[in-house]
């Protein structure tokens, strides 16, 4: 859990810089999909058929592509190949296919279905979240967090709990640059058991600044394990 924590914290503070990709994939997908529902909305229909499957090497990969031949309502025929290739051929040859081409332009055409239409906005979606997940993540527990903290400010139950230690963590590399944390616990008379209680990372030893042997932590009455240290009290630390 606490190798968890420290990972979300770490993220979180370069969310941005991932997230930002992954936007940028976002907002090619809806162009390309924008662009996919206006051909709908204005394009002309027909029933075409695949004349051959058309390779293409990448590497140590081949892909085809299907070339499709159709014909207008004024009897013109027309050729055009797809966009979207596969391996092994998501078409036979001789297979008939529906098309949608543009009104006037019949060499703007494409194979009307969803793989054909939707596959590229669906791709490039689907990899964003691979950029956007990682830093999104974060993100929402840090306001979880903020919004919870402001909730117990103005509906919890403060409570005095017994000051214990602030524990340093020796592996900088692993609990980062702020290794200090308070730790409290409290006797609930109600339940006769003990909680523990752990402020967020600090970056300096807060011994020196408790006065007495008391901690005030707000918690949720009905939820003691959903808590916010107060740590108002403390010095703040120099830029």
């Amino acid at each position: 859990m606490w190798k968890l924590r420290n990972y979300l914290d770490k993220v979180d503070r370069v969310g941005g810089f991932i997230m930002l990709p992954g936007v940028v994939m976002w907002i090619l997908a809806m162009l390309i999909e924008v662009r996919t529902v206006a051909l709908h909305l204005s394009a002309q229909k027909a029933q075409g058929g695949v004349a051959e499957n058309r390779e293409s090497t990448d590497s140590d990969s081949t892909f085809y592509y299907p070339v499709v031949e159709f014909s207008t309502p004024d009897g013109q025929r027309h050729r055009f190949i797809s966009s979207v290739g596969s391996s092994p051929p998501s078409f036979e040859v001789g297979q008939r296919v529906p098309v949608l081409y543009r009104k006037g332009t019949p060499e703007d055409a494409s194979i009307d279905t969803f793989g054909e239409q939707h596959g590229a906005a669906l791709f490039w979606s689907t990899f964003g979240l691979f950029f956007i997940l990682p830093g999104a993540i974060p993100a929402y527990f840090r306001i979880r967090k903020e919004r919870l903290t402001e909730w117990l400010k103005t509906s919890g139950r403060a409570i005095q709990a017994e000051f214990t230690a602030t524990p340093v963590q020796t592996d900088s590399e692993e609990h980062g640059p702020n290794p200090w944390r308070i730790r409290a616990r409290w006797l609930n008379p109600m339940t006769n058991q003990v909680h523990e209680f752990r402020s967020e990372n600090l970056p300096f030893d807060p011994r020196p600044f408790v006065r007495g042997n008391n901690i005030c932590v707000w918690i949720d009455p009905h939820n003691p394990r959903r808590y916010w240290i107060d740590t108002s009290f403390l010095p703040k630390q120099a830029s």
